[in-house]
């Protein structure tokens, strides 16, 4: 059986969380699926996002802000999260979602090095499933040397192949801290286990999995995640 929150949520003064990746990774949907998961422990949470100058990038996330509930602060250069952060109440927390980058681009690589520099917080790699292994294994490396040690997976669903996803558990060592699967935010992160990655790794048996539980799952949801899994069926 899968298990669902991908990390404990404390309340602490204030706890934040990057994401970073490639340009169409599923960083946006992650944010706010983390967002969901956050309020789902009763936590005060608030998004941020540096992706700003994308189409549609500001759009994305705050129609799932809005629907949840939860301001969202644009934020258009790193320096702007200093003041912004210092404004953060007691046991907030705080998501923040980065622009798509080149990571073989040395200018998109240092303003992640200037955001990292600011929050001093280590960043989660969003990575998207079927990648090529070796590709993978390179840009691994690229986002290792910012400080990446952990990575969400996302559109596990929708490949049968993960060779790009063994490739940054094995050969990058990194933690493999979730895996997203549906593009929406009803459909629940998962925490990166070893059970959950077997149970991946076996195709079939994830998706007969996947909707074993969506089926079983009786969950008390608050209005917003209710108005969610309406407007996903």
């Amino acid at each position: 059986m899968f298990v669902y929150y991908p990390l404990s949520f404390e309340k602490k003064s204030p706890s934040l969380m990057m994401l970073v990746g490639l340009t169409g990774a599923g960083k946006s949907v992650t944010t706010a699926k983390l967002a969901a998961e956050a309020l789902l422990t009763g936590l005060d949470v608030e998004l941020v996002t540096l992706d700003v100058y994308k189409a549609g990038a500001f759009e994305q996330l705050s129609s799932y802000a809005s629907i949840m509930n939860i301001p969202l602060t644009a934020i258009h250069d790193p320096k702007e999260l200093s003041p912004y952060l210092d404004k953060v109440e007691q046991g907030v927390q705080v998501f923040i979602d980065t622009p798509g980058v080149n990571p073989f681009c040395q200018n998109d690589m240092s303003f992640l090095s200037d955001c990292i520099f600011v929050t001093r917080q280590a960043p989660y790699w969003v990575m998207p499933a079927g990648g090529d292994a070796q590709e993978t294994l390179e840009v691994t490396e690229a986002f290792k040397n910012i400080g990446v040690t952990g990575f969400f997976q996302t559109r596990s669903d929708s490949v049968r192949r993960h060779g790009a996803l063994l490739a940054a558990m094995g050969g990058g060592n990194l933690h493999l801290t979730g895996i997203s699967a549906g593009p929406t935010v009803g459909s629940r992160l998962i925490k990166g286990s070893g059970s959950a990655l077997h149970t991946l790794l076996d195709g079939d048996k994830f998706k007969e999995t996947m909707e074993t539980q969506e089926k079983n799952q009786k969950p008390v949801e608050p209005e917003w995640l209710a108005r969610l899994r309406e407007a996903r069926a």
